[in-house]
């Protein structure tokens, strides 16, 4: 993995959620048990669709200022 990607790619807001390479990209996953269990349910799946969000933007070389405007 390049070096830019592998930082665009370091932090899933989720705690339960990771990074898995598949036929040369990578996918984010949070495992349904542990959002299921988790304190907040839905803050979970929102943080991890944020941050998988915003990693994919900055791979792309979007302009994550604009469309992530929380991070």
């Amino acid at each position: 993995m390049r070096r830019d990607a592998a930082a665009a790619l370091a932090a899933l807001a989720a705690a339960a959620a990771r990074w898995t390479e598949s036929n040369g990209s990578h996918l984010a996953l949070l495992p349904y048990d542990d959002v299921r269990t988790a304190p907040d349910t839905p803050a979970e799946i929102l943080q991890f669709y944020d941050t998988a969000y915003a990693a994919g933007a900055r791979l792309a070389g979007w302009n994550t200022d604009r469309l992530c405007p929380g991070e």
